[in-house]
């Protein structure tokens, strides 16, 4: 046997390995980005345009509860097969069961109005009024939503994610900046209250019934695969977070982040005209993302 066989057989196993790994690919991912949605965006822009880049150290130790929190909803989903909503009905009581499900719901409501919120402001930044851009948003969305599996509506969510993720960055290189800062603490109420907003908004209910759901649905799906995949998920989340707060320090101080015309004028004094506009892109792009993560968590 000549040694050209020998490497050949060898190395034979890792393509499939990899492919696998690719197929299985999209649960973690998604509800990494879906994390990013228009309430974290803001507590970041806000972090940024309060304490500059002070709290980009705190941003980035969340990495760490974030991967172990969500990692153990993917490892659920890839173990069992079974979404996490699932599991609680067949091993708990009705009543547990209900005593869960309605703060999940109020949750899942509060987040549904943020992110619609987050697209009226998106989309007025292109000067469309919210009593059309808003109609058109929800029929989207529930469409997506109707259309059926997770599968189908993955392949769509990973295209979103991939168009939100490279506005963010251009967003980030026309700031240019890097912090000076490394770590920085103070007993301020204000910086004390940003510390507890970026950190409840690391993980939210429906990303732990997402996250378990997809995952049993997914095909090829294994508790090593998950762990890799939401590594890199919360990794890239978090960088997210950062690039915000980067993009918020080069705000004014006098900023206002809740109105259109707040938003574009802030950007506008770090970018200039063309940044409102790709914020506002990936603005929508991630609240879709959200959206259709809390709807397929909630199924």
């Amino acid at each position: 046997m000549s040694a050209d066989v020998v490497v050949s057989r060898a190395t034979a196993p890792a393509p499939a390995v990899a492919s696998g790994w690719f197929r299985a690919w999209g649960p973690a991912w998604l509800v990494m980005i879906a994390d990013v949605d228009a309430a974290s965006i803001l507590t970041s822009l806000e972090s940024g345009v309060a304490y500059r880049y002070d709290l980009i150290w705190f941003l980035l130790l969340l990495i760490v509860p974030l991967f172990f929190v969500q990692e153990a909803a993917g490892r659920i989903g890839a173990v069992t097969r079974k979404g996490l909503g699932e599991l609680v009905r067949e091993s708990r009581s009705r009543r547990f069961s209900l005593a869960l499900a309605v703060p999940v719901a109020v949750a899942d409501v509060a987040s549904y109005v943020a992110e619609y919120a987050a697209i009226g402001i998106g989309f007025g930044i292109f000067g469309v009024p919210l009593y059309l851009s808003l109609p058109v948003a929800f029929l989207f969305h529930i469409g997506l939503v109707a259309r059926g599996r997770y599968v189908w509506l993955e392949r769509i969510l990973i295209g979103i994610s991939a168009a939100f993720v490279v506005t963010v960055g251009s967003a980030l290189l026309m700031r240019g900046v890097l912090p000076y800062t490394p770590v920085y603490f103070s007993a301020n109420p204000s910086f004390v209250f940003l510390l507890a907003a970026n950190a409840g908004a690391v993980v939210m209910p429906f990303m732990l019934f997402f996250q378990s759901s997809a995952t049993a649905e997914k095909t090829g799906s294994t508790v090593l695969g998950v762990r890799r995949e939401t590594l890199i998920g919360a990794v890239a989340s978090e960088l997210l977070m950062v690039a915000f707060l980067m993009l918020g320090a080069g705000m004014p101080a006098s900023s206002d982040l809740f109105t259109t015309t707040g938003v574009a004028s802030a950007l506008a004094t770090v970018g200039g005209w063309v940044l409102p506009y790709a914020f506002a892109l990936g603005l929508v792009a991630a609240a879709f993302i959200a959206l259709e993560g809390i709807s397929h968590g909630s199924d």
